[in-house]
C-alpha cells in the first residue's frame, strides 16, 4: 500500500500531474480500461489497491457471506457497502444503513429487532430493520461501537437468522445479508474486552481494507475530476472547464487526512464559488489553511514513512508472533500489502515466530 510513497519524488509528482494535463490522458485511460477495472458502480480507482478491491467485490457480491469493511473515516466504506449490494442478487431489495455509534444503547435493540405493542404505556408495535430489510442487505456501520449486550443478541441472530421482538414470544425468521464496517481496529477492541471475538469472526467472512487516499495517489486526480463534473452539473456551472494545471501536483502532495470525503467536499465548495473557467485555488475544510500553502518536501516524508512502516510492521509481527493474518488486521492493511512490506524491508519473519 505504501510503496507509492517510496517512488514519490518531486519529479514523479510533476510527471503524474502532467499525465492528467495532456490530451494524451484520454488515450491512456481508454487503453488502461481494456486491461483493468478502474470503476465499479460509483466507485473510482486506478490504484492497484482499489483494482484489487473491485475484483474482490465482483467475486463476492453474489455470495451470501458476511463482509467486514475496515478503513479510516472518509475512505468510502458506505459507498463500498452499497456497491456490494448493487452487484448482488439482492440488488432489487432494500439496502438499510444503520450507524451503531449514533444510536443510544437504550433504543438500538428495538431499532434492530423491533418491539411489540403494549410493552410500555403508549408503545405501539414496530418492526426492526432486520424484519424491514427481509431479502435485502443490512449495513451496520461502526460495528465495534455496538453495546456488548446487543452484540450477544446480534451474534444469536447471525447464527440462527431469527429473533424475537422486544416483548414478543414469536420467533421471526428473515433472510438478510449483513455487511459491517469500522474505522477503528476491531482486534484492539477485542483485546480491551469491548468487542466479542466470536462476533468478530462471524462478521468477518470476508474482510476488505479500504486504504487511505494518501496511500493511493493515482486516484487523487481522477477523483477530483469526477467530483468536478458531478458538482458542475449539480450547480449548473457549465462555464467551468477544468482544474488549473498549477493545482494538480498540489492536490497530489497534500496528504488528505479526511480522505475521499475531504476531497469531495473541497471540490464541491470550489465549484460552488468558482467564477473562472479554470479552478486554481482550493480551500481546505478548515478554511484557514490552503492547499497552495502546503509544500512539504517529499524526501523527508519518504524517510519518515519508511521508519514508521518498519516500526509498526515489527510491532504487529511481535504482538501476533509472526501470524500474517492477525498482524495485517492489526495494521488495517491487506495480507498482500503486509507481505509486500516484509519483502521490501527485508524483515525476517522467522524471528517473530519463536
Amino acid at each position: 500500500v505504501i510503496e507509492i510513497l517510496e517512488a514519490l519524488t518531486k519529479q514523479a509528482v510533476v510527471s503524474i500531474a502532467n499525465l492528467f494535463l495532456r490530451k494524451h490522458f484520454e488515450e491512456e485511460v481508454q487503453s488502461y480500461q481494456k486491461e483493468i477495472i478502474n470503476k465499479l458502480g460509483d466507485m473510482i480507482g486506478f490504484s492497484p489497491e482499489m483494482r484489487e478491491i473491485f475484483n474482490i467485490v465482483q467475486k463476492i457480491s453474489n455470495v451470501d457471506i458476511p463482509v467486514l469493511i475496515v478503513g479510516e473515516t472518509g475512505t468510502g466504506k458506505d459507498l463500498l457497502a452499497k456497491t456490494i449490494h448493487k452487484f448482488s442478487k439482492r440488488k432489487h431489495q432494500k439496502f438499510v444503513h444503520l450507524n451503531c455509534s449514533t444510536i443510544p444503547a437504550s433504543i438500538i435493540e428495538s431499532e434492530l429487532f423491533g418491539i411489540e405493542k403494549g410493552i410500555a404505556t403508549g408503545v405501539d408495535k414496530r418492526e426492526g430493520i432486520f424484519e424491514y430489510a427481509d431479502k435485502g442487505t443490512i449495513y451496520l456501520d461502526e460495528i465495534v461501537d455496538l453495546d456488548l449486550s446487543i452484540q450477544a443478541k446480534l451474534l444469536n441472530f447471525l447464527e440462527s437468522h431469527s429473533f424475537r421482538r422486544i416483548g414478543g414470544g414469536k420467533l421471526i425468521k428473515v433472510d438478510v445479508r449483513v455487511i459491517s464496517s469500522t474505522s477503528k481496529n476491531p482486534l484492539q477492541y477485542i483485546e480491551k474486552g469491548k468487542f466479542r471475538e466470536d462476533l468478530y469472526y462471524r462478521l468477518n467472512g470476508i474482510q476488505i481494507v479500504l486504504p487511505p487516499l494518501r496511500y493511493r495517489l493515482e486516484d487523487v486526480i481522477p477523483l477530483a475530476k469526477h467530483f468536478l463534473e458531478k458538482y458542475k452539473n449539480y450547480y449548473n456551472k457549465d462555464f467551468i472547464k477544468d482544474l488549473h494545471p498549477s493545482l494538480l501536483n498540489k492536490l497530489i502532495k497534500y496528504p488528505w487526512p479526511g480522505n475521499v470525503r475531504e476531497l469531495e467536499n473541497v471540490i464541491k465548495k470550489a465549484v460552488l464559488f468558482a467564477t473562472e473557467p479554470f479552478i486554481e485555488d482550493i480551500t481546505f475544510e478548515n478554511s484557514f489553511e490552503r492547499i497552495q500553502d502546503y509544500d512539504t518536501d517529499i524526501l523527508p516524508l519518504k524517510e519518515a514513512m519508511k521508519n514508521f512502516d518498519i516500526k509498526w510492521v515489527k510491532r504487529a509481527l511481535t504482538l501476533y508472533k509472526g501470524k500474517i493474518n492477525e498482524a495485517a488486521n492489526y495494521l488495517n492493511i491487506s495480507r498482500m500489502a503486509l507481505h509486500r512490506l516484509i519483502k521490501k524491508y527485508n524483515i525476517d519473519i522467522s524471528q517473530f515466530k519463536k
